[in-house]
């Protein structure tokens, strides 16, 4: 099981991209914005054909690393992505996503340093496609009790926030299943793991529906 290490410093963001020109800039912006320091931006494209590149060209000066070629789908982006990665933490956040506001990061690098977790999650708000304060759904979430996946309790994926070094004992996603490895990804780091988990009971993310 992983112990407490070191202060964290820096958070490596991952975002997977395939022709996501229509909402990617908002998501460019929304990491850009954060008030943390210490922020790794990694792109991890799948040979997109739209205006995904130009966009993300327009944003190389925040971007640390772009990649675009093929993958196996969205996880196998997942886990090339988390090989280049250099943070203390890892955040996934989807190219139709946004962070709720521009104090997240702060906000979780904080809680990291605060407690001896290896994981970090909060709340997360499902919004409208084309309004990103329109709430649809509001997904509530609270502290893990083991044994809790089996009732079909699970944290919301973009406000989930990870020690690199749980990835490192633990693995990456499972590429096997193809619809839901963040869920058992999940399953396995707390319920099979034990790894150390602190809830923020705040919004952290927005989702498009």
């Amino acid at each position: 099981m992983p112990v407490f290490q070191q202060y964290v410093t820096k958070i490596s963001v991952i975002t997977v991209t395939y022709n996501s020109a229509n909402t990617l800039e908002d998501t460019l912006k929304s990491v850009k914005s954060q008030n943390y320091n210490d922020v790794e931006h990694i792109i991890m494209d799948g040979g997109s054909s739209d205006e995904t590149l130009k966009i993300l060209d327009s944003y190389k000066d925040s971007l640390a690393i772009v990649v675009s070629e093929p993958d196996d789908g969205i996880y196998d982006a997942f886990n090339k992505a988390l090989a280049r990665v250099s943070g203390d933490v890892v955040a996934i956040l989807n190219s139709d996503d946004v962070f709720y506001d521009d104090k997240v990061l702060a906000l979780v690098g904080e809680t990291f340093n605060k407690t001896e977790c290896d994981v970090v999650y909060g709340d997360a708000v499902m919004v409208k496609q084309d309004d990103l304060d329109s709430i649809v759904r509001f997904w509530k979430s609270s502290k893990f009790i083991l044994g809790s996946f089996k009732d079909g309790w699970h944290p919301p994926h973009p406000s989930f926030f990870v020690r690199k070094s749980v990835y490192d004992d633990f693995g990456n996603f499972d590429t096997s299943i193809p619809v839901a490895a963040d869920f058992e990804l999940m399953l396995r780091f707390l319920e099979i793991g034990k790894i150390k988990t602190e809830y923020i009971p705040s919004v952290l993310t927005r989702m498009r529906v």
